[in-house]
């Protein structure tokens, strides 16, 4: 199972045009890091956009088959405590803890413990040009660039792999990563939930009462994927009904084909979220769905 590596640091402070530290914008499953040679960026294949540079050469990258709480989608957030504290846990695992931010509570506060030697293990960019990654701390045998095999127990030093075994992060799976890896992983998940860590000890993905979109944002903790389509669902509605949030996923093309495990049906997003009244919530838990990438 082929991945590329690329090593190099991770940032949370860029600058701005006139040179001056400006800080970044992290959260539970992203994070700025700079390659040492971006020429191993431009060998990964591509789905949609190529990748953007920062102002120090960084790249924001996407964890492969975690999705931690929002902090800033469209401007809006699920709740705060939560949501920070997978942000806090991932840069305290790479060892910038204490991080300042400004009055927004999303942006770095300059100055800040920056350049942190670390490696990913990448196969593409996604569609808005991020590298999908793996993502570890420290340095690897290898050359620069080289191709690696993951294996499931390389896999268990990854950051993606320690966010979801501390409850940090929830399981999000394409069809595009491998069976042993997504096993792995699932196994995390199903652990943190079984020992209620982190988000499992206040989840309601499989099932809440939506009194006010707000509710989103100050009380409830639920699969991010089903958050943001219930965001930009509420900027257009304000009454949640079955088949009008059907109608919308599919008229905003954001309806995703979706397989289910273990009997790997095909089906769409809306046929697994259950709306009763105001009520919502998920059908199958986030580890028996495989979703379909856009390609």
């Amino acid at each position: 199972m082929p991945f590329r590596l690329i090593k190099g640091a991770f940032h949370l402070v860029g600058k701005t045009k006139t040179g001056k530290p400006q800080g970044f914008r992290p959260d539970g499953d992203s994070i700025q890091f700079k390659p040492r040679s971006r020429s191993h960026l431009d060998a990964l294949p591509r789905v949609g956009r190529t990748y953007k540079l920062s102002s120090i050469g960084s790249v924001n990258l996407r964890f492969e088959g975690v999705d931690a709480l929002e902090l800033h989608y469209n401007s809006s957030r699920q709740p705060a405590p939560h949501a920070e504290a997978a942000r806090d846990f991932l840069t305290g695992l790479i060892g910038m803890n204490p991080v300042a931010y400004t009055e927004s509570g999303i942006q770095v506060k300059p100055p800040a413990n920056d350049g942190q030697a670390g490696f990913i293990l990448s196969k593409q960019l996604e569609v808005y040009g991020r590298p999908v990654s793996f993502v570890f701390l420290g340095d690897y045998p290898a050359r620069d660039g080289a191709e690696v095999r993951l294996t499931p127990s390389l896999l268990r030093r990854s950051l993606n792999y320690r966010l979801l075994i501390h409850g940090h992060a929830y399981p999000l799976f394409y069809d595009t990563l491998y069976h042993d890896l997504r096993a792995e992983l699932s196994r995390a998940a199903v652990t943190a939930r079984r020992n209620r860590r982190g988000v499992w000890a206040s989840d309601g993905s499989r099932g809440v009462t939506i009194s006010q979109p707000s509710d989103l944002v100050t009380r409830f903790l639920i699969f991010p994927k089903l958050f943001r389509r219930l965001k930009d669902y509420f900027d257009d509605h304000v009454r949640l009904s079955d088949a009008t949030f059907g109608r919308w996923l599919d008229d905003n093309d954001e309806n995703d084909e979706v397989w289910v495990l273990p009997e790997w049906n095909r089906t769409h997003f809306d046929n697994i979220v259950r709306i009763q009244g105001k009520r919502i919530g998920l059908l199958r838990d986030p580890e028996d769905l495989v979703f379909v990438s856009r390609r």
